[in-house]
């Protein structure tokens, strides 16, 4: 018979919370869907902001609607590597998206549907530099 000690019941425990936090830590994800061009939603239901851009076009307007459409067609159900960087002030995720090795945000620029930014702030304040080398 097996005997639990406080000790292995409290190591148990602790190992079972790390692991239900772990859906989030692999360096891949499947994106569902974006529901604006910056900001998408994983299958396993983690929020993901997109790292240093924003979106340009509101999302009522046609062009708005077609870069939403654009973003969900060129990522939404793709296995991509993700690089998260921590979380904003909603407690998204904010990471940058790779597919085939080409970073999802630098498109989105290219497109001219995503603008850059200089610096991005994650929770509590902090905020880290966007500009590349």
């Amino acid at each position: 018979m097996i005997k639990i000690t406080p000790f292995f019941s409290t190591f148990f425990t602790i190992f079972i919370i790390g692991c239900s936090n772990a859906k989030y830590k692999g360096n891949n994800v499947i994106i569902d869907f974006c529901y604006d061009v910056d900001a998408c939603v994983s299958v396993d239901k983690e929020s993901i902001r997109l790292a240093c851009i924003d979106d340009i076009f509101n999302l009522k307007s046609m062009k708005g609607k077609e870069s939403r459409l654009y973003i969900n067609n060129l990522i939404a159900g793709e296995e991509l590597t993700i690089n998260r960087l921590g979380y904003d002030k909603y407690g998204r995720t904010v990471a940058n998206l790779y597919k085939d090795q080409i970073n999802i945000q630098d498109i989105l620029v290219n497109k001219d549907i995503a603008a850059s930014k200089e610096e991005h702030t994650l929770s509590k304040k902090k905020s880290f530099s966007c500009k590349k080398n």
